[in-house]
C-alpha cells in the first residue's frame, strides 16, 4: 500500500497510525541526535547536522520536493513539462 500510494499523496500516505510526514519528523530527529552525537566537526566547528537542513525543511513545510514541482507545473509553467528540464539543470 506505501508503495502504491506514497507517489500519489506523498507526505499524506497514512502509514500505521500516521502519516509519512510524521514517519520523516521522526527520521529527521533521530538522525539529528545521531550526527550530533557523532560530535564529527569540520575546520568551522560545524557537525554534519547541517546536512538536515533541507530535509528538515521540507518537514515543517509538510510539503515533499515534488509538491513543489506540481506547483510550478500547474501555475508557472503551464503544463509544459519541458520547462522542468530548463529551470532545474545542474
Amino acid at each position: 500500500m506505501l508503495r502504491d500510494e506514497a507517489p500519489r499523496l506523498a507526505l499524506d500516505t497514512p502509514f500505521r497510525t500516521s502519516t509519512l510526514l510524521d514517519a520523516a519528523r521522526d527520521a529527521v530527529a533521530i538522525a539529528r541526535t545521531g550526527l550530533r552525537n557523532r560530535r564529527s566537526l569540520d575546520d568551522k566547528g560545524q557537525d554534519e547536522t547541517r546536512y538536515l537542513d533541507v530535509l528538515e525543511g521540507f518537514v515543517a513545510s509538510a510539503r515533499a520536493p515534488a509538491d513543489e514541482l506540481l506547483r510550478r507545473y500547474e501555475t508557472t509553467w503551464k503544463h509544459d513539462v519541458r520547462h522542468v528540464f530548463e529551470d532545474y539543470v545542474f
